[in-house]
């Protein structure tokens, strides 16, 4: 319905203008309901799970993995088969029946859990996964130590390690090496400082004094300053008595006839056959006698003593040479010492002979 306004304010004015005003009326009755839309597509599964059982394969083998819907899977994605490890998929397809299913490659990623020839049972997920990331890289300890009971010490200039030692060696600190460290046996001249034994009360937990530092621990052994460090001296024999020789202490045979060593040679020599030295059966304190020097027309042969047991180089020693064993006239060889030890004596000849048949003798008293 309109209304017709005269805007004049002087109604006898011949331009006056009129304006229409609508007024709405009463709400009619509700219409008919619409015809309802189009209905949406169904979502999919982000996974899905295992349609028939199949044996798990070897690393990089390919198996027709059949699951309920392919559908949310694409060929390279890599998936994870709960409980059985990571694979790629390789194709996706559908047999002629419908069933789909993945061509999917074991992968065999170091914390997969599944073993070869083990069942994927039916039911089994199957869900998108990501790829193995790149190996880190190998700790510093892992790649220095590749031994039993190394350790990691450092140089002035880089980390390094330091292989353990034998058996009951001790580990030092020392400044002149490159690792500042070094295994050695523990020496008397190691262990320093001095205990109070004024302060030692207990009586219930002793601890042994001589077990602490030592060159040895078998009974009898003696230990002796060598000049640069402590040294062991076995225990002798039965009956043998410590001496010295060349500085040092040493067991040697203990001797009632006032010999330390004593042995008598014989000498014999024809123009085929060198010269040839037979000890007698009476030595004393002798290991081995041998010659040189003993071939050809002159003679001036050299023999070499040489001792069971160490003998005082500082002994007296008495040479002596005889004539010829038929008691006809000789002049014997002339013997002076050229090398002389605890362990050997050594003297030559000098003179020289073209025919020898002779007893040489070499004693050492006490």
């Amino acid at each position: 319905m309109s209304v017709n306004l005269n805007n004049s304010t002087d109604c006898c004015n011949t331009d006056c203008t009129n304006t229409t005003v609508n007024v709405p009326g009463p709400q009619g009755d509700a219409g008919a309901n619409g015809t309802n839309g189009t209905n949406g597509v169904d979502g999919v599964n982000a996974y899905s799970t295992v349609k028939s059982a199949i044996t798990v394969p070897a690393v990089g083998q390919t198996i027709n993995l059949y699951v309920v819907d392919h559908a949310a899977f694409a060929v390279d994605q890599i998936v994870v088969i709960s409980g059985v490890g990571h694979f790629r998929i390789g194709y996706k397809a559908t047999d002629g029946s419908g069933s789909e299913y993945l061509g999917a490659v074991r992968l065999g990623y170091p914390d997969d859990t599944g073993s070869t020839g083990a069942t994927i049972a039916v039911g089994t997920e199957v869900s998108p996964a990501g790829p193995q990331g790149p190996a880190g890289a190998t700790g510093e300890a892992s790649a220095l130590l590749t031994s039993k009971g190394q350790l990691i010490t450092r140089t002035n200039s880089d980390a390094t390690s330091l292989s353990v030692a034998g058996n009951g060696t001790a580990l030092f600190a020392n400044s002149a090496l490159n690792t500042g460290l070094e295994w050695k046996d523990i020496n008397f001249t190691d262990v320093s400082g001095k205990i109070n034994l004024g302060t030692q009360t207990d009586t219930s937990t002793k601890l042994p004094l001589d077990r602490l530092t030592g060159p040895s621990d078998v009974t009898g052994d003696l230990a002796y300053y060598n000049g640069t460090s402590w040294a062991r001296l076995p225990k002798g024999s039965n009956g043998q008595i410590l001496t010295v020789s060349g500085g040092v202490p040493t067991w040697a045979a203990a001797s009632s006839s006032g010999l330390s060593a004593a042995v008598r040679v014989s000498l014999t020599y024809d123009s085929s056959s060198p010269l040839i030295i037979t000890p007698d059966s009476g030595a004393v304190n002798v290991e081995t006698v041998s010659i040189s020097n003993s071939t050809g027309v002159s003679i001036s042969p050299t023999i070499t003593v040489n001792f069971s047991t160490l003998v005082d180089a500082s002994l007296p020693i008495f040479i002596q040479d005889s004539t010829n064993f038929d008691g006809s006239s000789a002049a014997p060889f002339t013997w002076r010492i050229t090398s002389r030890s605890g362990s050997q004596v050594v003297f030559t000849s000098t003179a020289t002979g073209t025919s020898v048949d002779r007893l040489v003798s070499l004693v050492i008293f006490n």
